[in-house]
Order: structure tokens, then sequence, then C-alpha cells
């Protein structure tokens, strides 16, 4: 086995970099890059293929299966579709416009699908739908990377009619999912940490104040003269705001151990 076909057998995001998820080669490795250099394409070529190779590495980070993925991808692509044509179906055409022009307006509704689609994923099983066939719950950063993925293809099929605008277009959104999957996943990252930082502070101050108001308790003790531990608890109590329990149980732990001497006192 050659060190290719061990990477492409263990990396995705080697054996994948190169191709759409329908499996169409639009860039290629090193020794063929004067191929593509050659073209007037090859700029989006290039920049798309950083993108691909990049969703495709965060997978292997996730450990998703290739069989996964490409479920996954096709379950959201339906979906995309459908809502595409019902984009379509809604949108003003101009009777008296030319195909082109509306042939226009139709894609760049399109373009709109996915951002649409994310307003109604609440509305039904999509997205159980979606995880379930990539085998996991379905993170934005996960979809991210499924609707780059989709829009890769897209723009590779532009690209392939000749259409640069549109195909930039998708360029764009793929790689703005990408980020945007990202920085989902960044800002829950930091909101959970942030919670834990709150929560640790919290934590620190509620034992602090219980520090401090220990020590009044203890105080207290120590300047009065009290017919028993359970009487003093009883008083000092009610000063430090704490259950006369908690209070014996600070006296008891004080009294135990001289702290001057470190000798154990008679238990009570």
């Amino acid at each position: 086995m050659t060190s290719d076909e061990w990477k492409d057998a263990h990396w995705l995001s080697h054996k994948w970099q190169h191709r759409t998820i329908d499996g169409r080669l639009f860039f290629g490795p090193s020794d063929s890059m004067s191929k593509w250099a050659n073209r007037s394409d090859y700029p989006i070529r290039y920049f798309l293929w950083k993108t691909n190779r990049d969703v495709w590495a965060d997978f292997d980070q996730w450990r998703c299966g290739q069989a996964q993925i490409l479920s996954a991808a096709k379950a959201l692509q339906e979906a995309l579709a459908t809502l595409s044509l019902e984009i379509s179906g809604e949108s003003d055409f101009d009777p008296e416009a030319s195909i082109e022009w509306s042939f226009r307006q139709s894609a760049v509704a399109e373009l709109d699908a996915d951002e649409e689609l994310l307003d109604c994923l609440d509305e039904g099983d999509t997205i159980d739908l979606i995880g379930a066939e990539l085998g996991t719950p379905l993170t934005w950063q996960a979809l991210g990377s499924l609707l780059a993925l989709l829009h890769i293809s897209d723009c590779v099929k532009h690209l392939e009619a000749g259409d640069m605008g549109m195909a930039g277009a998708f360029a764009i959104k793929a790689q703005m999912w990408q980020s945007n999957g990202r920085y989902q996943a960044g800002r829950i990252s930091s909101e959970q940490m942030h919670k834990k930082r709150l929560a640790e502070s919290g934590a620190d101050a509620a034992h602090q104040e219980n520090r401090r108001l220990r020590a009044v308790a203890i105080e207290a003790f120590l300047s009065g003269s009290w017919p028993s531990k359970m009487q003093a608890a009883r008083v000092i109590s009610k000063q430090v705001n704490r259950t006369e329990l908690v209070v014996l149980r600070w006296i008891r732990e004080h009294t135990r151990i001289d702290p001057e001497e470190g000798v154990t006192l008679p238990a009570e």
C-alpha cells in the first residue's frame, strides 16, 4: 500500500479533498497542478479545494464515517431542493423577461434556500433526520460543514457550465457556512466556559462568605461564657444566619484542636 493509499483509507480529508460529494474531480494533486493552473477558473478551484479539505478535516476530527456523511448530505440536499422549488414557485417572475433573466433570478433564489431552511428546521423533523443519517445529534458546526459540502458541489457544477458568477457565489457560501459552523461551535464553547467560570467564582464567593461567618461565629463563642456548646450555637446561629447544627459543628471543629498547642481537647 502506497502512502497515498494509506491516507485515503484513514483520512477523509485526503481522500475527498479534490472531489465533490458526488465524486466530481475539481482540482488535482501536486503532480498535476499545472493542468489546473492554466485554467482561467484556477483561483476559484484553489479556493474551493482549501475549503473542501478543511471541511473533511473537521469530519475526520469528529470521527464521522464516509457513508454517514454522504447520507446526511443527501438528506440535507433533498430538503434544500424541495425548498428551492417552493421558493421558485413563490417568486414573481416577469412573463416578458428573457429566459436567461428568469433563470438567473431562480438561481439567485436557490442561494437563499439554505438560510430559509434554517427557519424551517424547527417546524419539522428534518434536523432529526439529518442527525440520524450522520449517526450523531446534529450540531451547528456539523450542519455548517454539510452545507459547505453541498455548496462546493453546486460551485463545481456552475464552473463546468462556465458560469463564473454563480460559481463564485456558491464558493463564498460554502466557506461562509464552514466559518459560521466553526463560529457557532466556538461561541457555544465560550458560553459554556463562561458559565463554568461563573459557577466556579460563585462557589468560591459562597465559600468565602461561609469562612467569614464561621470566623464571626468562633469569635462570638470565644468572647462569651456558655453553659454548653449547644446553647452557644443556639444564640450565635441567629447572629450569623446559619442553622444551630452548622454553628455547633463549627464550634466543635474549633475546640477539638488547640490552635496554639496542637493538643486534642476533651470532647463535650
